[in-house]
């Protein structure tokens, strides 16, 4: 059986990027629902996908930064099309496992947020799960491109001089990031 407890022996064990991104983490599963931690991960999982989107664009293909991070966050990804979009623009595949953790979490965040019944027990292993994706996420997105989005997007590409503006936006159009 899961606990509260459970989610907080949980969460001191991540990685310190995790757990710093995550960082209220601790106090949402003590002083509320768990579907408001929930919630708050969820969220958190969505904007770590667009940064990792964004560092793997500008570390391969040398975009512009700023039009980079425009087209990326006006894209509209599709949450379960995330390991498949990743391994069509930047050819790496994600562990199996870390795609699959996915499905079950958003299952019952849709059930959740959509007012239908979730049991607590079913809410406390979602939340259980997706720091564990969080922590496999960061793993397999270091060992892909290099870098970590928990950590944050300073020196995304390091000190070689982007693509023009103009040059940027036709790449990313063609990744099919056309700010949909």
């Amino acid at each position: 059986m899961i606990t509260k407890a459970t989610i907080r022996n949980i969460f001191t064990g991540l990685s310190p990027d995790v757990k710093s991104y995550f960082l209220y983490t601790p106090d949402l599963i003590d002083g509320f629902p768990p579907e408001v931690c929930l919630a708050y991960l969820f969220s958190g999982i969505r904007a770590i996908h667009r940064r990792a989107f964004y560092l793997g664009i500008v570390r391969k293909f040398n975009t512009d930064r700023e039009i980079t991070f425009e087209m990326v966050d006006r894209h509209t990804f599709q949450l379960h099309e995330f390991t498949t979009e990743f391994e069509r623009i930047f050819g790496l595949k994600f562990d199996a496992i870390t795609a699959e953790r996915l499905k079950h979490i958003q299952e019952i965040r849709n059930r959740a947020t959509h007012g239908q019944t979730v049991k607590p027990q079913e809410t406390l292993q979602a939340v259980l799960d997706i720091l564990e994706y969080a922590e496999a996420l960061n793993g397999d997105l270091k060992g892909m491109i290099g870098k970590t989005p928990f950590k944050g997007l300073e020196g995304a590409a390091g000190r070689i001089k982007p693509l023009n503006r103009e040059t940027s936006q036709w790449i990313l159009k063609g990744m099919g990031l056309a700010g949909n």
